[in-house]
C-alpha cells in the first residue's frame, strides 16, 4: 500500500512541476514570433488591386509606431511600405507613413485616420514615392571646426554625430547642382555650426533662419 502511494505522490509531483515550471525563453520567443507573423500576414491580404497613400504624422517618438498598432485595431488590411522624416510646407519636420491598400479601402482608411486626429492629413501617392528612401553610406573625410569652402563642408559633415538638421539630409548637400548660387559660404558654415553644435542659439528667430537657409538649398 505504502509503495502505491508512494508512486500516486510521485505522478501528482513531476505533473505539477511540469505544469508550473517556467517556460523557456525559446518557447515564449517562438510563440511570440508566430503571433508576429500572423499579424503581418493579416495586415499583407490585400485584395485585387491596391492604392498607395501617405498618412502625415506630427514628428514625435514612437508615433509611427503607435499608429500601426491602431491601424491593426482598425480591420483594414494594408501594407506598411516606409515612414520618411520630411520638412513640410512650413518648415517643420513631419513623419510620412507610407502604406498600400486595396482599391476600395480609401472610406475606410481616412475614417480610421479621422476618428483618431483629424488634424492628420492622407495623401494619395504613387508606389515609387511609397518606398524607403536610399540611405547613402556616410564618409568622413577630415573632420574640421571651420570650414572654407564647399569642399570642405563635404568631406567634413559626415564626421559630425548629428548630420540631419529638421529633417534635411545635410550628407546629401553634395549632390545639389549649383548650390554656390543658391546660397553663401557664410550660410553654409552657419548650418555646419549648428549641427556641430557649436551654434548654442535656439531661438525661434535663429531657427527660422537656418531653415530658410535650408529651403534655399534644396528648393
Amino acid at each position: 500500500m505504502k509503495t502505491k502511494q508512494i508512486f500516486i505522490l510521485s505522478l501528482v509531483g513531476v505533473g505539477l512541476y511540469f505544469l508550473l515550471k517556467p517556460k523557456s525563453k525559446s518557447n515564449v520567443s517562438k510563440k511570440e514570433g508566430e503571433k508576429q507573423n500572423t499579424d503581418v500576414s493579416k495586415n499583407m491580404n490585400l485584395k485585387g488591386n491596391t492604392e498607395f497613400y501617405s498618412v502625415r504624422l506630427p514628428f514625435v517618438t514612437d508615433i509611427s509606431t503607435k499608429f500601426s498598432d491602431y491601424i491593426n485595431t482598425q480591420s483594414i488590411p494594408y501594407k506598411s511600405i516606409s515612414v520618411n522624416q520630411i520638412m513640410d510646407e512650413h518648415a517643420k519636420p513631419v513623419l510620412d507613413y507610407n502604406l498600400e491598400i486595396s482599391q476600395g479601402d480609401f472610406n475606410k482608411l481616412k475614417n480610421a485616420v479621422d476618428k483618431l486626429n483629424k488634424g492628420f492629413t492622407i495623401k494619395k501617392i504613387t508606389k515609387e514615392q511609397a518606398q524607403p528612401k536610399v540611405i547613402e553610406k556616410i564618409v568622413c573625410g577630415v573632420k574640421r571646426d571651420t570650414i572654407n569652402s564647399f569642399q570642405e563642408f563635404n568631406e567634413s559633415i559626415g564626421c559630425l554625430e548629428y548630420f540631419v538638421l529638421w529633417g534635411y539630409d545635410l550628407t546629401s548637400i553634395k549632390n545639389v547642382k549649383n548650390i554656390e548660387n543658391k546660397i553663401t559660404l557664410n550660410e553654409l558654415r552657419d548650418i555646419y555650426n549648428k549641427a556641430a553644435m557649436k551654434d548654442k542659439d535656439n531661438s525661434d528667430e535663429r531657427r527660422a533662419y537656418l531653415t530658410n537657409i535650408l529651403k534655399k538649398t534644396f528648393a
